[in-house]
């Protein structure tokens, strides 16, 4: 479905170790955008191309890169990345395929967040990145992102918040 909303008719299930073992996924409710919402030209080849907003006012950005997946990001709402800071927006799951990395792809996805995160009123857009992670810590800082806070350990690893003002 181009626009309106997209409901899909069975839940969706996320596979584990065995029949068992599948976790179900909420039905989602979903805005289609237009595929040239963010910072695209109609046409073009290098380009956020689409971005779909989930009911809870996140969104799915996916970037290309000559016509194929670059990467994706799912942008987090003010008032849903933090409970106690009702300005602060997330990126959450940045991920760029290897083939792609250092052509831009990620920063795309960032500015679009900021752009969505700005039209929401947040004042500042926050990722958490594993302290052993140079290669995302460099990316951070190149995108205009600051280290912030104290480490703090998520899922076993050692990390830390990297913000941007708005």
């Amino acid at each position: 479905m181009r626009h309106g909303i997209a409901r899909p008719r069975t839940p969706a299930t996320v596979p584990g170790s065995g029949a068992s073992s599948r976790a179900r996924i909420p039905e989602l409710a979903c805005e289609a955008a237009d595929p040239c919402l963010v910072g695209a030209e109609p046409g073009a080849r290098d380009a956020v191309r689409a971005t779909v907003r989930l009911r809870d006012g996140g969104a799915l950005i996916i970037a290309t890169i000559d016509s194929e997946i670059a990467a994706s990001v799912v942008y987090v709402p003010p008032g849903e990345a933090d409970a106690e800071d009702p300005s602060l927006a997330g990126l959450r799951v940045l991920a760029t395929r290897a083939a792609f990395r250092r052509r831009g792809a990620a920063r795309q996805l960032t500015r679009a967040c900021a752009t969505l995160a700005r039209a929401d009123g947040a004042s500042r857009l926050a990722i958490v990145i594993p302290e052993d992670a140079p290669g995302a810590q460099a990316f951070c800082a190149a995108a205009g992102l600051a280290p912030a806070g104290d480490a703090v350990t998520r899922l076993g690893l050692a990390c830390r918040t990297w913000r941007l003002s708005l």
